[in-house]
Parts: C-alpha cells; sequence; structure tokens
C-alpha cells in the first residue's frame, strides 16, 4: 500500500476512486463469505495505485478521507499489524473504542479509534510508556482495559483489603471469588464465566457456596478477637460481661481458646482454670 503526497494530488486533479477488488483470503462475517470488496484507491496517468495522501503535516488520509494515520510509519506498520487483544473506551462522549494492534515484525504497537457515532476512525502509534500507562492506568479512565479475546474481560483495580479478606477467609483462587460474589450479587451466577484457566468450564462456585462464604465472613468479623475492645490489664479476668460473653459465643463456634487467654496462660498456670471457672459462671447467668 502506497501513499502519495497532497502536492502531487491536487497538482493533477487526482481523485478518490472506489474500485471493486478481490479479496485474499475471502472475508467471513456472520457465517457470510465475501470474496470482493470496495476499495478507496488514488490512480494516476501512468496507472500507479495509491492507497493513501500524506498532508502536509505529515499525516496520512486513506479510505476515501473517512480514515486518518497519524504518520507515514503508523500507516506502513498497521497494513501488517494484528489485533492485541485489548481495547479501552475513552475520548468523545466516552463511547470511542481504542483498540491495540501488534506488528510482530516491527515490534510496532498501533491503535484504532472509532466512535460508534462518526464515520471517520484514526490510527496512532503507541511507545512503550504509552502501553505501561494501558496497563497500570485501572482506575483512572473512564473504562478500564478490555481483554477482547475470548472468554471477555475487563481490567479492574480491587482494592488490596478486599483481597486480602478474601485470600485470609476462604480456599480457592481469590479471582475465581471475586467472579463468583459479583456474579451471585448481580443474580446470575453464569456471569462469572468458567473457573481460572478454564476458557468453558462452569463457574467455580455455586450460588450457595457463595451466599455461604460470606455469611461465615460476616460472623467471623462479628466475633473477631480483634472487633472486642479489652482493658489494658493483662489479667484476662479484667473484663465485661458482654466481653465474656462474645469470647464464649466465639468459644462454643470454633472451639479455641482466645490468644490473649493462651498469653496469659504461659505467665500463669492457673490462669486458664480460673477462666474455665469463671466462664462456667457466666454461662448459668447467661
Amino acid at each position: 500500500m502506497q501513499p502519495i503526497t497532497a502536492q502531487r494530488v491536487k497538482d493533477e486533479g487526482l481523485e478518490w476512486q472506489d474500485i471493486r477488488v478481490e479479496l485474499d483470503p475471502p472475508h467471513i462475517i456472520d457465517s457470510e463469505t465475501f470474496t470482493h470488496a470496495l476499495q478507496s484507491q488514488i490512480i494516476d496517468a501512468e496507472g500507479n495505485v495509491y492507497h493513501g495522501i500524506i498532508e502536509d503535516n505529515g499525516t496520512v488520509t486513506a479510505a476515501g478521507g473517512y480514515t486518518r494515520y497519524d504518520s507515514v510509519a503508523t500507516f506502513g506498520g498497521v497494513a501488517k499489524a494484528e489485533p492485541a487483544g485489548m481495547s479501552k473506551r475513552f475520548g468523545i462522549y466516552n463511547k470511542t473504542r481504542h483498540t491495540m494492534f501488534y506488528n510482530s515484525q516491527t515490534r510496532q504497537v498501533f491503535v484504532h479509534a472509532v466512535h460508534p457515532s462518526v464515520s471517520d476512525d484514526n490510527y496512532y502509534s503507541m511507545d512503550p510508556l504509552d502501553v505501561v500507562g494501558w496497563l497500570f492506568d485501572v482506575d483512572n479512565r473512564e473504562e478500564p482495559v478490555r481483554y477482547d479475546d475470548e472468554p471477555q474481560a475487563f481490567a479492574v483495580g480491587i482494592p488490596s483489603g478486599v483481597m486480602n479478606a478474601i485470600e485470609q477467609h476462604l480456599d480457592g483462587n481469590p479471582i475465581d471469588w471475586v467472579r463468583c460474589i459479583l456474579a451471585e450479587a448481580l443474580g446470575d451466577m453464569q456471569l462469572a464465566g468458567g473457573a481460572v484457566g478454564v476458557r468453558d468450564g462452569a463457574p467455580a462456585f455455586t450460588p450457595e457456596q457463595v451466599r455461604a462464604a460470606l455469611n461465615g465472613i460476616q460472623e467471623t468479623k462479628a466475633v473477631s478477637p480483634a472487633s472486642i475492645d479489652r482493658p489494658e490489664e493483662k489479667d484476662p479476668l479484667a473484663r465485661t460481661a458482654e466481653q465474656l460473653r462474645a469470647i464464649i459465643k466465639r468459644i462454643r463456634e470454633t472451639k479455641t481458646i482466645s490468644p490473649p487467654i493462651i498469653d496469659a496462660a504461659q505467665d500463669d498456670p492457673t490462669t486458664v482454670e480460673k477462666v474455665q471457672v469463671r466462664v462456667g459462671e457466666i454461662e448459668k447467668e447467661c
């Protein structure tokens, strides 16, 4: 695909022409095969064919003037580039879809920008810093990076606190849990897609498993030792009735002894016996 300068087009009075060309290989769209298509070309007096016009500012106009490239290098490189499988939507009214392309021969990266309500489209190049910006800027633009290859997915920033809570309380892949929790919240577990690493499989967890897991986390936090206010005294007996009732409830549910009581027992071997007696008294009162 050769471009021609805007000055030659003007001097020679050349214009865009729609020429029927054969597609090699044929294009398949919605199971229908197309072997020919119309292609916008500029043909000079000697029969030379051009597919782009190099404008005075260095950009290239193609496709009858409806497609623009930011440079001659982009115009030549895009022709041999393949979809990179990522896109991002931002720009005019937050609807312009920017799809990434990669030329494996030249190691160049390009982006095709298309707005659903605008006939013009644009191609521009990206340097390594731009690509890194796409991968790391997951929260600051109107829409996160979308992975276009199946199964399609979005890259979003999940606070570390959320991931830490899931890893601490739940067995299994945290990403599977995040997907299934969101899908369950929306009322359709199939939205979670297959488990991590499984393209067409069933969701990693059932709705019942998700609800049980969330209830378990909430109940654990409700009686977590860190959530119970304790006096500064080292003596574990110096507690309010409410604190002891909470500890009793936790002992019944988890069958474990509170860590501070264990620490105290190491200093005083009679502590556990004292606490057990006091717990018995409180249980009778409850």
